[in-house]
């Protein structure tokens, strides 16, 4: 899951269809990847979404990042987890800090 090489960034967005409008939330999600800051600032190499009750994923990441709700955005470095949030404006914030790095 983590970003492939130091300066890129992964990030899953976790949702549960049955509680998240995915239409939603992937407009608020692309608003802030395509947010000019964040495209001068940062370097995205994944950028998957991924429903937490679909029981064909490999793991089971409700429980093994103790996903607590819907959605759960977290955003990964080359070395793991920087940030686990539900809210998209807090994921803005912290990707223009670490771009500024």
């Amino acid at each position: 899951m983590s970003a492939s090489e130091p300066g890129y960034y992964s990030i899953f967005v976790f949702w549960d269809k049955k509680v998240t409008d995915y239409q939603k939330l992937n407009n608020e999600m692309l608003a802030i990847l395509y947010d000019d800051k964040v495209m001068s600032a940062t370097k995205i190499s994944k950028y998957n979404f991924v429903n937490v009750n679909d029981m064909t994923h490999p793991y089971h990441y409700k429980s093994l990042l103790d996903l607590k709700q819907s959605p759960t955005i977290v955003l990964l470095d080359h070395k793991g987890i920087i940030l686990k949030t539900s809210n998209p404006k807090e994921l803005l914030q912290v990707m223009l800090m670490e771009g500024g790095k």
